[in-house]
C-alpha cells in the first residue's frame, strides 16, 4: 500500500479502472464458459481451463488490488477529516482568554 497521500479523485479513478479490469475479466470468463457450451468438440477444454484460470488468478490479483486500493482511500479520508477538525492557529475561537 502506498503512503503517499493521493487526490480523492486519483483515488476514484484508479478504483474505476480496477473495477472495469475486474468486470472484463468476468465477461471474458462468462464468454469462454459459453463458448464451451455451444461448441464442445471444437474447443480444447485443457487449454480452456488453463486460459480461465489464468484469468481468475488476474482477477483475484485486480481484486487484490482494489482492497489496498480502498483501504488507502479510507485511511486518507479519515486523516483528512481529523486534519479538518484541528482549529487552525489564526482562529480566534481557540485562543484563552484574557
Amino acid at each position: 500500500m502506498t503512503t503517499a497521500k493521493k487526490p480523492h479523485t486519483s483515488y476514484n479513478q484508479e478504483e474505476d479502472e480496477l473495477l472495469k479490469r475486474i468486470y472484463t475479466c468476468n465477461q471474458a470468463t462468462e464468454s469462454m464458459l459459453q463458448m464451451m457450451e455451444e461448441e464442445p468438440a471444437a474447443i480444447h477444454s485443457l487449454t480452456l481451463e488453463d486460459i480461465l484460470l489464468h484469468i481468475h488468478t488476474m482477477k483475484q490479483d485486480l481484486q487484490t488490488e482494489l482492497l489496498h486500493l480502498l483501504l488507502e482511500k479510507a485511511i486518507h479520508s479519515e486523516q483528512r477529516a481529523q486534519a479538518d477538525e484541528l482549529p487552525s492557529p489564526e482562529d480566534p475561537s481557540t485562543e484563552t482568554g484574557s
